[in-house]
């Protein structure tokens, strides 16, 4: 029986497939099926389960999930893995797109047997002015074992279980549409693609189950739904088959251990064709199910069985396929440089550890008095076994009806110097539980667990708060009316109470102009309403009856909760009672930006760090974040905040926006090493400074942090090499001290070994 490693130290060499996925779908479809023993922590976190193949011996296998899409992000991710574990094979499994083809269609899963690299391209402008994008074509075949996999897949189906039927995949296939609406491009490419669905969802459907094939791959960061982009594709390698985002980045990952890497990828959608959820869920669990029958099929010796066999040559793999444009190796400069990593050194937390007991069972029992006993309760603090443990002594009231008896004190060493990786562990979720109070300080929230459309999410990151104040005065102007047609009309038809009642208080000329309409539709009626609107703003709004159906924002149920209202006050109330019961007619008021500034390498320079975005009709469309991912990591016997720059996105200030996922694609895909580098740099900052926050001197007294660690080296790139494809242009970036000759360096924390 083949035995799972007991930490990440004995895990190298020992696992034979290391699974990496991209979304959390496609990672939980993999571990329906993979039976989870043991969780090993390193850089990253791996699930570790073992599988028993058809001759009674087992595989090892870690999964890993890359928690932002892209070929820059699976690329780290592999490299992280080969570092740690080294597997014999890496697998990419989840879902892809694919050309419209009479041989496959949606659900199919496609093994990758070649892939070609997009993620290189020029825009280039013509003599007349018009602009094309040249693509440059990297990638290659995948590792010679791989092809030969794949060459015998039509044999091997033969022998797979039945992964495509219940009970291995148990979801019924999704149906197609085909109205009008679910189609995209031309003409000619619409007929392309309808035909080919026809094939298999019409009346003379080829099968009604999926099949497993080989075909090449095409792979870049960006996510395709573009008929006129995948033409092009198509016009410089006529056999591609899938479209998908990672493949390249893994590749390339892969290319210099000579690792075999396998993507296994169900069909989620076609160009095309518009992808529906029902279709997502389908090509993951497709992907997922002939994954677990291609390895229960033993397609290679797995390593608890090697011990046993006879030595049947050197055991090294063949090279892997050559990339067509291979990536440029400058010869180092002699100069002098200084590189900065994305680690900030924890200076100083205390030297005594409390431990207290309790009778609450669990840190819920915990919050639950401990918000009743105050408004704004402390989290530096952790629960183990009846016990809390924390840098203060447990002396507040605030505590009472919690702690059971007297704190102990303990040396922090016990834990902070620990080689017993549960003590580890506790103290890490210690700081990060710090870190959330020091982050008050700083006017920084932590962000853990959201709704996002009726589904939790996590997030477990740090952002900047909202501003309080809104960028402007609540009275109406002409533009504030997006859309003065459905806002007369439902006045006009008292189509709710609130309409109705609005009319009723509008001056008497604008009611006649309002009841006139459409007739009356000229300039001196929208002038009317914004003058009517506005001695509305006046005098008291709010009645129940009035807004029974409307979802009040928390901001203006606080105020409507308040006894009284002064002349300022009650104007801003109204205006957000109309802006949240006509959202799509009244424009919502942006919140003002929050602008720090932070000491740069070369000199002081603000930055936004919580902004607004309208849409082009005017209405409010999101807020953004700056926010960072912290992971604190010990390195040589010290410890480090490891920061991993990102965004989050709300729809006002505090509910995270629905389409935050697609705004941190949107960012990821253009931002450069220059735009993330100052984001390190100015998160830096941020922490070290223990002056308190904008709006209050409160400091926290048990974390403080140093400096980013930071390397001196005699040699350097040659800066007209790597830098020539950069973009470091950041719209909402007014000239963090960077060097724009590139002589400050970044180093994201890929290995730990910051090489």
């Amino acid at each position: 029986m083949a035995q799972i490693p007991s930490n990440i130290a004995s895990a190298k060499g020992k696992v034979d497939f290391g699974i990496i996925t991209i979304r959390e779908d496609e990672y939980d479809a993999v571990l329906k099926r993979l039976a989870v023993e043991q969780l090993l922590v390193g850089r990253q976190r791996y699930a570790m389960s073992r599988l028993k193949t058809v001759s009674d011996d087992e595989y090892v296998i870690a999964s890993v999930r890359s928690l932002e899409p892209g070929t820059g992000h699976a690329q780290d991710v592999a490299r992280t893995m080969i570092d740690e574990l080294d597997p014999r094979w890496i697998l990419l499994i989840g879902i892809a797109g694919s050309i419209p083809d009479d041989d496959y269609t949606l659900g199919d899963v496609i093994l990758a047997s070649r892939v070609h690299d997009f993620s290189v391209s020029a825009i280039v402008e013509g003599s007349d002015g018009t602009t094309r994008q040249d693509f440059a074509s990297g990638g290659g075949p995948m590792h010679p074992d791989v092809q030969a996999l794949l060459a015998n897949l039509p044999a091997l189906n033969l022998f797979l279980d039945e992964w495509s039927a219940p009970p291995a995949l148990p979801l019924p296939r999704p149906e197609v549409k085909f109205g009008p609406k679910n189609f995209y491009g031309n003409d000619s490419w619409r007929k392309r693609v309808r035909e080919s669905l026809k094939c298999y969802f019409g009346k003379q459907s080829k099968r009604n189950r999926p099949k497993a094939f080989a075909g090449s791959v095409a792979s870049s960061g960006v996510l395709l739904k573009d008929t006129q982009t995948a033409g092009v594709w198509l016009n410089t390698c006529r056999d591609i088959k899938g479209i998908e985002m990672e493949l390249a980045g893994i590749y390339q990952a892969a290319w210099g251990f000579h690792k075999p890497v396998l993507a296994i990828r169900g069909i989620s959608d076609v160009v095309g064709f518009r992808r529906s959820a029902e279709w997502t869920e389908y090509a993951c669990h497709t992907a997922a199910s002939f994954t677990l029958a291609l390895l229960r099929s033993r397609p290679i010796i797995p390593l608890e069985s090697q011990e046993t066999q006879p030595n049947l040559g050197d055991g090294r793999s063949q090279p892997i396929g050559v990339f067509k444009n291979r990536p440029p190796n400058p010869v180092p400069l002699r100069k002098q440089e200084t590189l900065y990593s994305n680690l900030l050194e924890v200076a100083e937390f205390p030297r005594t550890l409390y431990a207290v007991n309790t009778d609450c069972k669990d840190a819920k029992a915990v919050w639950a008095v401990l918000n009743k006993n105050s408004e704004e309760p402390p989290s530096d603090w952790i629960y183990r076994a009846k016990s809390l443990l924390a840098f203060h002594d447990f002396s507040s009231s605030i505590w009472n009806g919690i702690c059971d008896g007297s704190a102990e004190p303990n040396q922090t060493s016990h834990w902070s110097d620990s080689g017993e990786q549960d003590r580890v562990n506790e103290f890490i979720e210690l700081l990060t539980n710090c870190l959330k109070e020091f982050g008050k300080t700083k006017d920084l929230k932590f962000i853990g667990k959201a709704r996002v459309k009726k589904e939790k999410k996590k997030f477990r990151f740090m952002c900047f708060k909202p501003t309080s104040d809104y960028a402007e005065p609540p009275f109406f102007r002409r533009q504030d009316i997006l859309d003065p047609e459905i806002l007369i009309i439902g006045m006009r038809d008292k189509q709710t109470p609130l309409a109705e009642h609005l009319l009723a208080n509008l001056p008497s000329e604008t009611q006649e102009l309002v009841r006139r309409y459409p007739a009356s539709a000229n300039s001196d009626l929208r002038i009317a309403l914004v003058d009517g609107f506005n001695e509305i703003l006046k005098t008291p709004l709010y009645n129940e009856s009035l807004f029974e159906n409307v979802f009040i924002r928390r901001e203006a149920r606080d105020l409507i909760a308040t006894e009284s209202l002064d002349h300022r006050t009650l104007p801003r109330l109204n205006r957000m009672l109309l802006e949240d019961a006509n959202w799509k007619s009244i424009a919502k008021r942006m919140l003002n930006s929050r602008r720090i500034v932070i000491s740069g390498l070369k000199r002081d320079a603000p930055t936004r760090v919580f902004k607004g975005y309208r849409t082009k009709s005017g209405q409010l469309s999101y807020y953004r974040h700056n926010a960072f991912r912290p992971e604190f990591i010990r390195i040589d016997n010290k410890w480090y905040l490891e920061i991993t720059p990102t965004y989050h996105y709300t729809s006002n200030g505090y509910r995270v926006s629905p389409f935050y996922e697609d705004l941190i694609k949107t960012i990821k895909r253009f931002e450069r090493s220059g735009a993330v580098f100052r984001q390190v740099l100015l998160w830096a900052r941020a922490l070290q400074d223990n002056k308190g926050s904008l709006l209050s001197d409160r400091t926290y007294p048990d974390l403080r942090f140093g400096k980013l660690l930071e390397f001196k080296i005699d040699y350097g790139i040659q800066d007209d090499v790597w830098m020539k494809n950069a973009d470091d242009s950041d719209p909402d970036y007014e000239g963090i001290g960077r060097d724009r000759r590139g002589k400050a360096g970044y180093i994201p924390n890929r290995s730990k070994r910051l090489f």
